[in-house]
């Protein structure tokens, strides 16, 4: 679950706040539960495409599930930039291709990073509701024990704008 909220300061800079919680029992995550913000710079926009830069900050948990052999269980807390550039490219009236790229160090120790790419394909069903595929590759410098450095997962889903 992935909440984000954006206010305009003006055409070109934007402030938000997110907060997310997630699991994945391919990577051994109980739980990761972040809080943060930032701003968000307009670096393009026109009737085809668009794109935004993106500076923040958050603060994660994360807790694993205890696996055999492995010694890294428990509940971790980080402080983490949120660097990112999304790309929006028009393909009809009712559909686009999105591609949002993040990077994210841990602020105590920058060899501590994730970098995520989600690309994806969203399909209009009406004005406020969409249609999602999705592709998200995901590189963790630190993952857990037994889990490995790349991950990849496809997705499907529903987004509805307020």
């Amino acid at each position: 679950i992935h909440f984000r909220n954006i206010w305009n300061h003006n055409d070109n800079i934007s402030w938000e706040a997110f907060t997310q919680l997630q699991d994945d029992e391919f990577t051994r995550l109980k739980l990761r539960a972040l809080i943060g913000g930032g701003t968000r710079l307009r670096l393009s926009n026109d009737d085809d495409h668009s794109s935004h830069v993106g500076l923040g900050i958050f603060r994660e948990k994360e807790e694993l599930e205890f696996t055999a052999a492995t010694t890294d269980t428990g509940i971790t807390y980080n402080n983490r930039l949120n660097l990112y550039l999304v790309y929006n490219r028009a393909l009809s009236n009712h559909s686009k291709l999105i591609s949002t790229l993040y990077y994210q160090p841990s602020i105590d120790d920058m060899a501590d990073y994730r970098i995520l790419e989600q690309l994806g394909l969203e399909l209009d069903i009406t004005e406020n509701l969409s249609f999602n595929v999705s592709v998200y590759i995901k590189r963790d410098s630190r993952p857990p024990q037994q889990t490995k450095k790349t991950d990849t997962t496809y997705t499907t889903g529903l987004e509805y704008d307020f």
